[in-house]
């Protein structure tokens, strides 16, 4: 079996000059022989089709070079190419991170030229993707604010009306949602098929100082949405999308991680 690398390099590294990091981030896979095609990841249509034609040429492991947003990017751009790329047995995807990713570190993966050693280790684990819409795929997690009222079903058994409050869906905890998590006492995985629902609801009455919530932790693998909603983000970036269905999807996607991951 014959492991071949793509490596998909954000376009912001080069508005922004980052020659200095990918200089040492090329050498470094360069020593550990795991030097591979590289194709600039942005807007452009052809960069779909750049990836296509290395696919059909048998690479079967996809590392992105960027931050988290990177990441959504390039899995948006292969499940519109093929959305049974994102999880056939023989492809492996994983990411060489560049400032701050909170989903690199949820997944124990270094910074820029030392996460070259987690991708010649290759520890690999199956994730779950989460999907808005049936549309926009998600790695880690999704929030947005509830207006009015709304109605929220889980699973088709469970319904909750909701006011005035932050909802987050979370597949792969992240930066402060980790310590949300832990407080509540709840056990998440990111590949059990559940996504864990959270309610911070504003508590009732005044205070001077920062406003008080109560949180509630629910799991689901499908969420249904009646009602208006504001702020979609998916990660830290803003989505017009209107959320009316949020799912776990059945099929999983191998990644790459660090021995020191969250989970």
């Amino acid at each position: 079996f014959c492991i071949m690398h793509l490596y998909l390099y954000d376009a912001f590294l080069y508005a922004n000059n980052y020659s200095k990091v990918i200089d040492k981030i090329e050498n470094r896979l360069t020593d550990l022989g795991i030097k591979g095609p590289s194709i600039i990841l942005d807007t452009q249509k052809k960069t779909p089709l750049l990836i296509d034609n290395e696919l059909k040429k048998g690479i079967n492991t996809i590392a992105v070079i960027g931050d988290d947003q990177s990441l959504n990017s390039a899995i948006q751009i292969f499940n519109k190419l093929n959305p049974n790329i994102l999880t056939l047995n023989n492809t492996v995807f994983g990411i060489i991170p560049i400032n701050n990713c909170a989903i690199a570190k949820s997944l124990g993966i270094p910074q820029n030229e030392n996460a070259c050693e987690v991708l010649v280790q290759r520890r690999v684990v199956n994730l779950d993707i989460g999907c808005v819409n049936e549309e926009v795929n998600f790695l880690a997690n999704i929030s947005f604010h509830c207006q009015n009222n709304i109605k929220i079903l889980l699973d088709h058994n469970l319904e909750f009306n909701i006011n005035n409050s932050k909802i987050s869906v979370v597949n792969l905890p992240t930066n402060n949602i980790v310590d949300t998590i832990k407080n509540k006492k709840v056990n998440t995985m990111p590949n059990d098929g559940r996504a864990e629902i959270i309610f911070e609801i504003p508590k009732k009455g005044f205070s001077l100082f920062k406003k008080k919530v109560n949180t509630t932790i629910v799991r689901a693998r499908n969420i249904k949405i009646n009602g208006e909603i504001k702020d979609l983000k998916i990660g830290e970036k803003k989505y017009k999308l209107i959320p009316k269905t949020i799912k776990i999807k059945k099929q999983q996607i191998k990644f790459v991680v660090g021995k020191d991951r969250k989970f």
